[in-house]
Parts: C-alpha cells; structure tokens; sequence
C-alpha cells in the first residue's frame, strides 16, 4: 500500500530536521543551535508566526537567541514540530536525557509550548504527565517537583495540569497527610493547598 500524503510529509519533515538541508534559521539556546526552517515555525506556532513577520528584528535575521528557555524543552518543541509526537528519551536513542522523562521536565516541555502556543504538544505532555506522575512513597520526590514546576512555569490560569495531578494526589491523601516533604510542598505552593481543598469541598 503506496505511503499517505501524512505520512509522506512527515518524513520529508523528519528528514529535514534531522540533516538540517534548506534550514534558513538558526536557533540558539543555552550554548545549543538548532537549525530549523522558517516555514516549519510559522505553519505552527503563531508566536514564531509574530516573530518572524517583517514587523520584528527577528525577521530578517538567519540566527535567533532564544536565552530564557531551556535547551531540552526547546528540542522537545521542535521534535514535535518535525515529527508529530512527543520526544521520548531513553538510552537506546540518540537521545538519551532521562531527566526529560521526568514530570518536572514533561511541564517544562508543556509551558514552553504554551509560551509558544503549540496546543498539539501541550495536549501530548498533558497525556504524558498524567501516565507518569505518581504520588506513591517511590517517585514522591520526583512529583514533587513535577508540581513545583507547574506552579513556576505556567499560567494561574491554565489549570490543565493541576487537573491531571489533584485527582491523583486525592487518591494518596491519606498518607500524604503524614509525610513531612508533602505537608512542606502544601505550605510552599498554595496554588495546590487551594485547589486540593475545593476539590475535596466539591465531592
């Protein structure tokens, strides 16, 4: 059966991404350089759609730095864009980041699409987040932070992912309630003392 016209352009996509042939910009970002394709970035994201209009400095530049946001998230955000799906690190690919599997890196990865309004892989990290994250005595520490970044990274008024961990953190309440790094996170981040209690109020 001949390939569908889909799956023709994501590997021509692919292919561009991963040699880097026509790229006509280059984007730095904490001591790393993607080279990528004014048309991928502005069929995507209406941020670089702004950016890179006549109207910015930007536009005519062949080189972008891109100094608040983190390298690991910007590749995941172009990963998508080349690929359609999210980036999964593990030791047997060239990328080999564990730290990005992490829920704190999985927001990471959501805010800086959100940053740059990519709604298909803030869907994607959204789904992400919700099979890794637990709140059980293993990987708390990990989720820990998962939740402090998403109380540093997006918008108080996204509650998409405060929607994926409450129910969970509802679940494990009863011994949660007696873990010292847990009661210290409900002090340090009354985003999710607040929403733990209206939710709790609700049921």
């Amino acid at each position: 059966m001949a390939p569908s016209t889909y799956e023709v352009l994501i590997s021509g996509l692919q292919d561009l991404y991963t040699t880097g042939v026509h790229s006509d910009l280059t984007l730095v970002c904490g001591g790393r350089s993607f080279k990528v394709h004014k048309a991928v970035l502005h069929a995507q994201s209406s941020v670089f759609r702004s950016m890179l209009a006549g109207g910015f400095a930007e536009a005519n530049l062949s080189t972008v730095s891109l100094p608040d946001d983190s390298p690991d998230s910007l590749e995941v955000l172009l990963y998508y864009m080349y690929h359609d799906k999210y980036l999964m690190f593990n030791t047997n690919s060239h990328y080999h980041n564990l730290e990005a599997n992490s829920p704190k890196a999985i927001v990471r990865a959501y805010a800086i699409a959100a940053k740059y309004d990519v709604p298909g892989l803030q869907l994607l990290a959204a789904r992400r987040l919700a099979e890794m994250i637990k709140f059980d005595r293993d990987e708390l520490q990990a989720a820990i932070l998962g939740v402090r970044a998403i109380s540093g990274c997006t918008s108080e008024s996204d509650f998409t992912l405060w929607d994926v961990i409450i129910p969970k953190v509802r679940e494990q309440l009863g011994w949660l309630a007696d873990d010292d790094s847990f009661v210290k996170l409900l002090q340090e981040v009354p985003e999710l003392n607040n929403k733990l209690l209206k939710c709790c109020a609700t049921t």
